[in-house]
């Protein structure tokens, strides 16, 4: 069976943590070569998706885009970096004074720095295992879509072969 190697998958689930949203985009290359973006918050898990994606994949440009919306609860509080954020202000401060005429930065964009504000109690293990199920399923629909698409070139071939004749 002829297998293309240009497809295309994305799911999403929600659960009570929130939603995950995973797209998987391959194209034909020589060898596997992964360009994963994913949320900061789930960066750990980086070397464990690809190994997943080595078992299943050998060869193509796959690129990953992941999203995950956490969803509030009441047993959830937040964390203040207090020392990240007055680290990043002295930063930004001392950037400003090289700076001629910098563009202000205001709270906001120091609370959405990496680190600055944290979740806390989120159930970690429910995440990573969601995570990786959500992964199986959208590259079992990537494979799926390569399948479908490697069918459809070779039914043209064939066509295109026997119209030459």
């Amino acid at each position: 069976m002829v297998k293309s190697m240009t497809a295309y998958a994305r799911r999403e689930e929600k659960s009570p943590f929130g939603a995950m949203t995973i797209e998987l985009r391959s194209v034909n290359h020589r060898f596997l070569e992964m360009n994963i973006k994913m949320p900061e918050e789930l960066r750990a898990l980086e070397i464990k998706l690809r190994e997943r994606i080595k078992e299943k994949l050998k060869r193509g440009k796959l690129d990953l885009l992941m999203r995950l919306h956490l969803q509030q609860t009441d047993n959830q509080s937040i964390a203040f970096n207090r020392d990240l954020a007055e680290q990043i202000a002295k930063t930004l401060h001392d950037i400003d004074k090289l700076i001629y005429n910098a563009a202000p930065v205001n709270a906001i964009d120091i609370l959405n720095w990496p680190g600055v504000m944290d979740r806390q109690a989120i159930e970690q293990d429910d995440i990573k295992k969601s995570l990786f199920l959500l992964l199986d399923k959208t590259l079992e629909e990537l494979l799926d879509g390569k399948q479908r698409e490697g069918k459809g070139r070779q039914c043209t071939r064939t066509n295109d072969f026997a119209a030459s004749e």
